[in-house]
């Protein structure tokens, strides 16, 4: 039945990929929560497909081309450490040797950020899911409730803004995630996830 919900403050992890399973990250890291809740956008692309029997304006159909997700995260308390790997990009061949935020090597330009396993899974747990009020006892979408325990993005990379404004104000940074889908695998052929509601096997918050 519909309801009201909450979430509860939503805690921001990253996790490494891993090669043998795009799915499931290497290792996960705490990153922080906001100053206020973030914002998770997914975006479904739609292609017209063109007749002129309909016209030269307005498509006969449309094609569906994929989705994508922007999250944008404006962090008040988070780990600098952590940061500072997401930032860099310290995935797949590239090390702290080779790397550093604000740094382009001789062997950056072009990269691919799935395929070079660069990218960071991305997990935004809702800690009220586990209320028995919001799951009807089930635990969170993906486990037989209607409240999501939280989002996993398969592959993300930071575009855009990176904000922080120095000053006496507490310091924030303005954090804009972009999710892609990595290629998969399966029984049925070829498929491109791009988010599921399992957080699960992550750290302890600190």
């Amino acid at each position: 039945m519909a309801q009201l919900f909450t979430t509860g403050p939503a805690h921001i992890f990253i996790g490494t990929p891993n090669l043998a399973s795009p799915l499931v990250a290497q290792q996960a890291f705490y990153l922080g929560t906001c100053e206020q809740k973030p914002i998770i956008s997914v975006q479904r692309h739609w292609k017209p497909a063109g007749n002129d029997i309909a016209g030269q304006t307005i498509g006969m159909d449309l094609s569906y081309q994929g989705q994508e997700g922007l999250i944008t995260a404006n962090l008040s308390r988070w780990n600098e450490a952590v940061y500072q790997v997401l930032a860099a990009r310290l995935f797949g061949a590239r090390t702290i040797a080779n790397s550093a935020p604000g740094y382009d090597g001789p062997v950056d330009m072009g990269s691919l950020f799935i395929h070079e396993l660069q990218f960071a899974h991305l997990f935004i747990t809702f800690p009220k899911s586990v209320l028995t009020f919001y799951n009807g006892g089930g635990g969170g979408t993906g486990n037989g409730g209607p409240l999501p325990n939280g989002y996993h993005f398969f592959a993300t990379t930071l575009v855009e803004k990176d904000t922080i404004q120095p000053g006496t104000d507490p310091l924030t940074r303005m954090l804009q995630f972009r999710a892609f889908r990595p290629l998969l695998a399966t029984a049925n052929g070829l498929a491109m996830p791009l988010y599921d509601y399992l957080v699960t096997n992550l750290p302890p918050i600190d």
